[in-house]
């Protein structure tokens, strides 16, 4: 081969590479924006869920409220999850005033609640959750530990119906 083709050859692969290196760096960026914005606000038809802020320190209690117009069903448990390797892992149900569901698979009941007396719902979490997934052994112990830093969202499932069919969820992050 040619002087010229080996040259051309090795400023290729010289851009080549540098393109390489330069889309991870902008996809970690990417991916770091996504861990730090926040929506700690949501409105569907009657209903709002909002946490009170975006940021909490590691071990504040988390608050909000559930707002609705009208009478509707809610389960009685909120959900929570953790942003983590780009998607949202469930980490468990709480009820609202942040007690650990212990009811191992089995669905919480929905109650009706009434726009007049019960609007809004006020909701909190103390940021303890159980260690790891349970085996299912009825022997096995739970172990709670504090929340990690990072991005996590707070899910309300309600509806017309007792099965609350719809969800709304408001996200913070715990720094």
């Amino acid at each position: 081969m040619s002087n010229k083709v080996l040259t051309m050859l090795m400023l290729l692969s010289i851009f080549f590479s540098g393109c390489i290196d330069y889309s991870d760096s902008e996809k970690n960026e990417n991916m770091e924006d996504v861990i730090t914005t926040v929506k700690n606000e949501s409105t569907t038809d009657d209903q709002m869920l909002k946490i009170d802020k975006s940021s909490y320190e590691v071990g504040e209690i988390v608050k909000g409220r559930f707002e609705f117009e009208n009478d509707i069903f809610v389960q009685s448990y909120m959900s929570i999850y953790r942003f983590e390797n780009n998607s949202w892992k469930y980490l468990g149900m709480w009820d609202y005033n942040g007690t650990l569901y212990e009811g191992f698979g089995a669905i919480p009941p929905s109650i009706k609640v009434n726009s007049k007396t019960d609007s809004p719902l006020f909701i909190k979490w103390n940021q303890k959750m159980i260690e790891d997934s349970l085996s299912g052994s009825l022997d096995e112990s739970i172990s709670i530990t504090q929340a990690n830093p990072g991005k996590y969202k707070i899910q309300i499932s309600y509806g017309n119906q007792s099965d609350c069919s719809k969800t709304i969820a408001a996200e913070f992050i715990i720094e």
